[in-house]
């Protein structure tokens, strides 16, 4: 909203489409404009849908509307609103974005410095657009992004959330980069009608904390095997002070190392996921190995993970110290069938790893929590290629699910089926093969994989019923099933003797199956 200096305030009024609230996601808003300086108040944008920008130095709105794919500027002296995005030669907005609901835009920086200018960015460089409308838009990277597969966002140097100054074009601008080649992050500096320029680049997490002074900056930088650091650089972003040292009790354990990997899949489309490997990798030998998923995963590729147990999800930290390596692949979704999806992608780039001899055919395990449960729950009806899986807190019944309600927010599930992550696209009704298809229930006699399954009563995001229909079906057709309920813990595991025990309990149950250890008492 804008300060309190400002003669012009904005009200969003979500209530008169709360009942859609069951199934729409996200909602629409009225969107009001108040002058508060003559009280008026009036309707700007009717079930406005899409995200907005406030410039804190001119009298100018700029949204961004899903339904037409467009920056909007209005003036708000005369309330007149324009396109000024449609002169763009590439899409702005997000098109790797795969719910059943309208794609957020790439991002804005705010306004340049002189005013003339509102800075948006395409999947890969950063565009000036004009507010004068003789003016051209102007791509100030240069096209750089697009050619080298690069994407690039303009880094505030204040150190804030919001920037207190337009961006200069006639100065230095410093850029943060992520490279899609090898999804390193890095720094570049652009000069004025120049071409970005490197800085520093590496398989490293990087992110801007702020400046230090007139001529350095405090940046984090974060791998697999170092945790999040703060650390002084000069103007050149070369090191020259680490400033914290958060995990120093870690720097003796073996964490391993990380690969940006990618196939084909069964359609001939590229695919790319991360691998994990033991610091001590020998590209002879075929290793155990365990297969995580949820939706994309590359983006963490140089997430640190401190050693833990679990309340949720593998620690790939863990697994590799142990002697196994992970595959995560990024799953991309087809809306109405989600769970083919997930196959296609995971089987064959399994079958990738099998065939370049990473990965032991008789050894590899599958685990998921959540919607990766649920995936995992999918697969085992439709492949053997998993020796065992681990499937935690999954929806097994697209159709009672559809009904059920998230306990937590109160609110029905049927959103999410309709318009986001479960991504059917449709009601129960509309779609009804799609649910049924997309459901592992229906299919629980073709399976041939044992599963471990965790689902506490207490789970306010899925159905506990979910997880017995999951357990029960695989129980009546003689599969080799367990399931765990922590009484009255939810969709995470809350309390850290429940972490430990559910830790310990999946580590026994992959080493038994993958690495030939003893049965443990508890599977008996």
């Amino acid at each position: 909203m804008p300060d309190d200096n400002s003669n012009f305030g904005f009200e969003l009024d979500n209530k008169p489409y709360m009942y859609t609230d069951l199934w729409e996601d996200p909602l629409p808003r009225d969107f009001y404009f108040v002058n508060r300086k003559t009280g008026e108040y009036k309707l700007l944008f009717e079930a406005f849908m899409g995200s907005f920008a406030i410039s804190n130095t001119t009298d100018n709105l700029f949204t961004y509307e899903y339904d037409k794919e467009a920056w909007i500027v209005t003036n708000l002296n005369t309330l007149e609103k324009r396109d000024i995005s449609s002169v763009l030669p590439y899409p702005i907005k997000n098109l790797s974005f795969d719910k059943p609901q309208p794609a957020s835009p790439y991002g804005q920086a705010g306004m340049t410095a002189d005013n003339r200018y509102f800075l948006v960015y395409d999947e890969f460089d950063v565009w000036a657009l004009p507010l004068d409308s003789s003016k051209n838009a102007v791509c100030i990277t240069g096209g750089y992004g697009r050619e080298n597969n690069i994407r690039f966002k303009v880094i505030n140097i204040s150190g804030g959330r919001t920037r207190e100054e337009g961006v200069d074009l006639k100065k230095e601008i410093l850029l943060e980069s992520v490279n899609y080649n090898n999804m390193y992050s890095g720094f570049y500096t652009l000069q004025p009608g120049k071409k970005p320029e490197l800085l520093t680049e590496g398989p490293q997490k990087f992110k801007f904390v702020k400046r230090s002074g007139r001529s350095n900056y405090i940046i984090q930088i974060e791998n697999f095997s170092q945790a999040p650091d703060y650390w002084l650089v000069g103007s050149d972003f070369t090191l020259k002070e680490r400033l914290t040292d958060l995990n120093e009790q870690t720097k003796d354990y073996k964490f391993g190392k990380t690969e940006y990997i990618t196939w084909s899949d069964y359609r001939g489309a590229k695919q790319t996921g991360i691998l994990y490997t033991p610091e001590d990798y020998d590209s002879a030998k075929k290793y155990p190995m365990i297969v995580y998923f949820y939706e994309t995963m590359s983006q963490d590729i140089f997430m640190f993970y401190p050693p833990a147990p679990t309340t949720s999800t593998i620690n790939p930290a863990m697994f590799v110290s142990r002697g196994y390596v992970v595959f995560m692949p990024d799953i991309r979704y087809e809306i109405g069938w989600p769970g083919q999806s997930c196959l296609n992608i995971v089987e064959s780039g399994t079958k990738n790893l099998i065939d370049k001899g990473v990965a032991d055919p008789e050894r590899i395990g599958v685990q998921g929590h959540s919607w990766g449960g649920y995936q995992v729950a999918y697969l085992i009806t439709k492949t053997d290629i998993f020796k065992c899986a681990c499937s935690e807190t999954a929806v097994a019944n697209m159709t009672s699910a559809y009904t059920g309600l998230r306990a937590g927010a109160g609110k029905p599930r049927m959103f999410m089926y309709e318009s986001s992550q479960s991504r059917i696209g449709g009601t129960l009704w509309d779609r009804q093969q799609n649910y049924i298809q997309n459901s592992p229930i229906f299919f629980l006699d073709k399976v041939t994989t044992p599963l471990l399954s965790r689902h506490s009563d207490g789970d306010e995001a899925v159905p506990y019923s979910q997880g017995l229909e999951l357990f029960l079906g695989l129980k009546r057709l003689g599969k080799e099933v367990w399931m765990f309920n922590y009484k009255g813990d939810g969709h995470n595991i809350k309390k850290r003797d429940i972490a430990v025990d559910w830790s310990r309990r999946m580590d026994e149950y992959f080493d038994y199956y993958l690495m030939g250890a003893k049965r443990p008492v508890w599977m008996n």
